[in-house]
């Protein structure tokens, strides 16, 4: 296996999948060199990127995957893209790109489940979906993590799931710049955040 890996995951089996750029997804029993298999049952060889994927908890031999255009530098799939399948269903998925889908029929069909901007009917959850955890054992207690921080379900199994924001107080915010009162002795700051606008604090600390 030669190649920019950019997912691995151990299956519940042992198994150890590694996502390699534009080539596919590799196997190994072991993880030793020489060992590594290209899985070659109906995947593309040819036209895209960035591979992200994820292998069902419950039955191992599922596994999804998300792919980037060819030219990974022009759409958003280089930097948010993510893969979650429920663990007690294999085709329960969801995917993470800008936005949240779901799909309930093993990925023959897909709900936006989220929507960034709001006002199209859509629950909100930050842009730039960068990851999809499924709590140990659980169909509902699901984390996404994005660009604007943590969210979670608590009701993953039902047929809209309800996304809410939950890091508040949490130090993860990036920011970029910062500008203090030009008087002396003056708790008022603003400060710029990627991706997260511009915030204004009137205390220290």
């Amino acid at each position: 296996m030669n190649g920019r890996v950019g997912d691995l995951r151990i299956a519940t089996d042992g198994l150890i999948y590694a996502g390699v750029y534009s080539t596919g997804i590799f196997r190994s029993e072991s993880g030793v060199s020489g060992s590594w298999q290209r899985m070659n049952n109906g995947f593309p060889t040819t036209g895209f990127n960035r591979v992200e994927f994820a292998v069902c908890e419950k039955s191992p031999n599922v596994l999804y995957a998300t792919l980037a255009g060819p030219n990974g530098n022009v759409s958003q799939a280089w930097y948010d893209l993510s893969v979650g399948i429920d663990p007690n269903n294999p085709d329960r998925v969801f995917i993470g790109g800008i936005d949240i889908l779901v799909s309930a029929n093993g990925g023959l069909n897909w709900d936006q489940l989220t929507q960034w901007f709001g006002g199209s009917g859509l629950q909100y959850a930050h842009a730039d979906q960068h990851n999809i955890v499924f709590s140990t054992r659980s169909s509902n207690v699901i984390y996404f993590t994005n660009d604007g921080g943590i969210y979670r379900t608590t009701n993953g199994a039902a047929l809209n799931p309800n996304v809410r924001f939950v890091s508040d107080g949490y130090n993860v915010t990036q920011f970029y710049a910062c500008a203090v009162h030009p008087e002396e002795e003056q708790d008022w700051f603003l400060a710029g955040a990627q991706d997260n606008g511009t915030q204004l604090f009137r205390e220290e600390g």
